[in-house]
């Protein structure tokens, strides 16, 4: 559908030109990132994908997904190249409700980033996270990621949690190889999703 100026706001015409563009390109499916691979469990598991293309400049990994633990929430754990050494570090905000709070990771043997919904939550809630690994594709630098997550237990107050937070993977090595799983190696339930793109 085309676009229209509308409203008394001043706008400048380039503007405003400049947007339409950058929604046509979207719409007909101009972007600035690459699908690279996409994974849906057809039963319960865990993810892990490698042979990642080195093509591009930073990486964008969206997992929607819940485990089988018994709780309401459960922890996702995420490793590159399947490093199992204390190379993990992350600070990380949290909201909850009216509630924020703040904790940080230290050389941990994956990356404790987000919560999940568990197998008592309420049915159909599922949590999602959206990585960012900046230069994922050098040899020259630890690598640093940024993080978005927000899952509910139930629809209900004080059920949902928000994070937002970054950190470190203290390796210089290009990343290959992206896993994922719930807390302690738990599974995830049928029907969760890993997306792994390049952004060019």
């Amino acid at each position: 559908m085309p676009l229209e100026k509308q409203g008394s706001g001043s706008l400048d015409p380039e503007d405003f030109n400049a947007v339409v563009d950058a929604v046509t390109a979207l719409q007909s499916g101009g972007s600035a990132m690459s699908l690279l691979s996409k994974t849906t469990l057809s039963s319960p598991g865990t993810f892990d994908v490698s042979g990642i293309g080195q093509g591009g400049n930073d990486l964008y990994i969206v997992l929607i997904a819940r485990t089988v633990t018994v709780a309401t929430f459960d922890t996702l754990e995420l490793r590159f190249n399947n490093d199992s050494a204390v190379n993990y570090y992350n600070q990380r905000i949290r909201g909850n409700a009216t509630t924020a709070s703040a904790a940080e990771g230290m050389a941990a043997t994956s990356f404790q980033l987000a919560n999940l919904p568990g197998a008592s939550a309420t049915a159909g809630l599922f949590g999602w996270v959206a990585v960012t690994v900046f230069g994922y594709a050098s040899t020259s630098w630890s690598k640093m990621y940024e993080f978005r997550n927000n899952a509910a237990s139930a629809l209900s107050t004080t059920n949902m949690n928000a994070v937002f937070g970054g950190g470190i993977w203290n390796n210089t090595a290009a990343i290959n190889r992206v896993q994922a799983c719930g807390g302690t190696g738990a599974n995830l339930v049928t029907g969760s999703q890993l997306r792994i793109y390049s952004v060019v």
